[in-house]
């Protein structure tokens, strides 16, 4: 919603004024006090409230401040690299892709379970690490920021926002869960990706590495770090969400599009807040690291024992959640999000962001990724 509008206007008149406006009057107004506008009698004239308001005549259009283009223009330099680091991303994918046809390459994945995940601990670093890396070194040249790899400005709030982040991380499962149900119910499947669990001690040890340890580094530096980060002098909460998008998108298929989203705005509200971006990775990493362990754990219990186990997870992990909830916003010191000091509004800013030929493109393939992860099943 962002009408320009304050006290009460009637019919949804596009006016900026202070009072009540009749309506049909579709003019601008910067009146203070009681304003009430009759019907223009074929008239073209500025009108008059109690407050000796102006109000210009139809079609004035609001022209930009230098501010406002300078905000535009930097928005659209941290479009345009985040979109170019989105991009590098999916050609280093098509490149890894000809791996599988290196002789013998093939065959030592399939065999091996320590080649496999030391494998995929090294795609997830090229994957993300390079192309974000590159964008990172670009950034800081055009629009100078920090990334807060630092302690948290409250070490009681950095531990109570892991475990909210933990337990809201489960929670959106459910969320993701209800929505899979309701698609079935139509026909349609939400496919996620599967992983095979290893056997092996170091196999096991190169999975949690693979599963929960590289995400949590490389993922919090690309999209809480050198998007979230520059993205934030232009109002916090337009730089989480813009962010959590790209987070959601770039995981390539529905499940985990949704489930990240949502996690990301957990997780971008966390950093925020601490001032740090070790919350994040600790958020990022406990997820991960839980879900993990849980695969481990079905290969060697019963499907009674580990439901169990998981029930009982479940139900301390929600209490914990809430109780940390409930404590952290009871702080007298805990920190909050400040309105943004931009003239642009939230909606030219993220259409500005969005709206660059880099991201664009970037954004029509991960859609286009994630809806072949849809399967019909109409029979």
């Amino acid at each position: 919603m962002n009408n320009n509008q304050n006290g009460y206007n009637n019919s949804g008149n596009n006016r900026n004024g202070y009072g009540y406006n009749n309506p049909g009057n579709n003019q601008g107004g910067y009146g203070y006090g009681y304003n009430y506008n009759n019907t223009n009698y074929g008239t073209n004239q500025p009108q008059y409230g109690y407050g000796g308001g102006y109000r210009p005549s139809p079609g004035y259009v609001k022209v930009e401040t230098p501010k406002m283009k300078r905000e535009r223009a930097g928005i659209k330099t941290i479009s345009i690299w985040s979109g170019i680091g989105v991009l590098l991303a999916f050609v280093v994918s098509f490149c890894l892709s000809f791996a599988a046809y290196i002789p013998g390459l093939k065959d030592a994945y399939n065999s091996s379970e320590l080649f496999e995940n030391g494998y995929g601990i090294l795609t997830s670093l090229l994957f993300i690490g390079v192309p974000f890396l590159i964008s990172y070194y670009a950034l800081k040249r055009r629009t100078p920021f920090t990334l807060p790899y630092c302690r948290p400005h409250n070490k009681r709030s950095f531990a109570l926002l892991i475990v909210i982040g933990v337990a809201g991380s489960f929670l959106a499962n459910y969320v993701v869960a209800i929505l899979a149900s309701i698609l079935s119910a139509g026909g349609l499947e939400m496919v996620s990706p599967e992983y095979t669990t290893p056997q092996t001690i170091a196999g096991r040890i190169l999975y949690v590495i693979y599963i929960s340890v590289v995400p949590a580094i490389t993922e919090e530096f690309a999209f809480r770090g050198v998007i979230m980060q520059p993205l934030r002098k232009y109002g916090d909460k337009f730089a989480i969400v813009m962010s959590a998008l790209v987070f959601g998108l770039m995981h390539g298929n529905a499940v985990q599009a949704i489930f990240a989203f949502i996690v990301g705005l957990i997780i971008g509200y966390a950093v925020v807040v601490t001032g740090s971006m070790w919350t994040g990775i600790a958020i990022h990493f406990f997820n991960n690291f839980v879900s993990a362990a849980m695969d481990l754990l079905s290969d060697k219990i019963g499907t009674e024992s580990y439901n169990l186990i998981y029930v009982l997870y479940s139900i301390l992990l929600v209490i914990m959640g809430l109780i940390s909830l409930i404590m952290y916003f009871r702080t007298k010191d805990r920190v909050r999000i400040p309105v943004a000091g931009t003239e642009l509004s939230e909606r030219k800013k993220c259409s500005a962001f969005i709206c660059t030929p880099p991201l664009l493109v970037a954004m029509f393939l991960m859609v286009l990724s994630t809806l072949k992860s849809f399967e019909f099943n109409w029979g």
